[in-house]
């Protein structure tokens, strides 16, 4: 399973969506911390939350992070999330997925690919959510 982005990198990303800057505005670094903890290191969390915050006051910074600790979903505190579609060819066969969002989510992809190759080739791809198990 891949990880996260470092404590670093997902700093930057969030501050270049939420302060369009390298550095949170001034009095919201603890907040931006309070964020990126919620994100986990995963870029579309930090880019997600960075633009909905952006230009918002620390009051509605609040708010968020207390309706994100009480409910942990993106569509508790007003941002609007699309179901997910995962299409890859499978043997030729393109097999897709779909998450029936807000009832199932994707939980973490793994699989395997052969390395000595130029390009690197995918073997096999994983989907796991929390509902089941897509993939070979």
């Amino acid at each position: 399973m891949a990880s996260g982005l470092g404590p670093e990198e997902s700093l930057q990303l969030f501050n270049r969506h939420a302060f369009s800057a390298d550095h949170p505005g001034e009095c919201y670094s603890e907040l931006s911390k309070s964020v990126l903890h919620y994100a986990g290191g995963l870029p579309l969390a930090l880019t997600t939350l960075g633009s909905f915050l952006h230009k918002k006051t620390k009051d509605q910074w609040h708010m968020v992070l207390k309706k994100l600790a009480r409910y942990l979903y993106l569509d508790s505190v007003g941002v609007h999330l699309e179901p997910v579609s995962i299409a890859y060819p499978v043997k030729m066969a393109p097999m897709e997925i779909k998450l029936d969002y807000l009832n199932e989510f994707l939980a973490s992809i793994s699989g395997y690919m052969r390395q000595e190759c130029n390009p690197v080739i995918v073997q096999s791809l994983t989907f796991h959510s929390n509902k089941r198990i897509y993939g070979l």
